[in-house]
């Protein structure tokens, strides 16, 4: 898993967000998600950007060093 993904998926899981509602977000179904975790698809700048709307941050906190912002 990339660290990218692995953003999305700490954020994900400290909200109690489930996997489905991010495929939900980003218009996809809800194997989608899955298919991203494994690495047999990629995640567009689209979808990163819809889940970083849904989360409430900047795509670029998905890229940073920094633990928390």
């Amino acid at each position: 898993m990339n660290s990218v993904v692995e953003r999305i998926e700490k954020l994900r899981a400290s909200r109690g967000v489930m996997k489905r509602q991010i495929s939900l977000v980003c218009g996809k179904n809800a194997s989608w998600y899955s298919k991203i975790l494994s690495g047999e698809r990629r995640l567009t700048i689209d979808d990163l950007e819809k889940i970083s709307e849904y989360f409430g941050v900047r795509p670029c906190y998905f890229f940073s060093s920094i633990e928390d912002e």
